[in-house]
């Protein structure tokens, strides 16, 4: 997905953990340094305590993300918002720190799911784009990768 990411940006891919996650809340000290060892030598690395996309566009003006279709999707839901209007401005403040959205399809369920499939408001279609299918697509999933 980086590779990917890298050839349709033009810029090199760093990685981020959050050491706070929406979903799983806080990671302990030894899956940090788990997953901190798979990176060394190899990639950067950037540590955060930003949950949410809004979070990391204040910390990362101007980059674009690069997230698989269920972490897009969950990005999407207005439930982490309170709310479609929440949803709406965590999108809005995505855009003035001059971010944008990469998203690579996955096998969900036993489905391929790609940006055509996200509920994303018309309004913001500007924000994201797709990382097209025949330059990436690995159907494993963050977790079977990290072991």
């Amino acid at each position: 997905m980086a590779a990917a990411a890298t050839a349709l940006c033009g810029a090199p891919t760093a990685f981020e953990l959050a050491l706070r996650n929406a979903d799983k809340g806080q990671l302990g000290l030894d899956e940090v340094l788990r997953r901190v060892a798979q990176f060394q030598g190899w990639a950067t690395l950037i540590l955060s305590c930003a949950p949410f996309f809004a979070h990391k566009a204040r910390l990362y003006p101007g980059r674009t993300f690069v997230l698989g279709y269920d972490t897009a999707a969950r990005l999407l839901d207005p439930r982490y918002y309170g709310g479609v209007a929440g949803l709406y401005e965590s999108l809005d403040q995505i855009r003035a720190h001059g971010c944008r959205l990469l998203v690579a399809g996955r096998l969900v369920h036993g489905h391929f799911h790609t940006l055509a499939d996200l509920h994303l408001p018309q309004e913001y279609a500007d924000l994201v784009r797709a990382i097209p299918v025949q330059q990436f697509r690995l159907d494993i999933s963050s977790t079977e990768l990290r072991g």
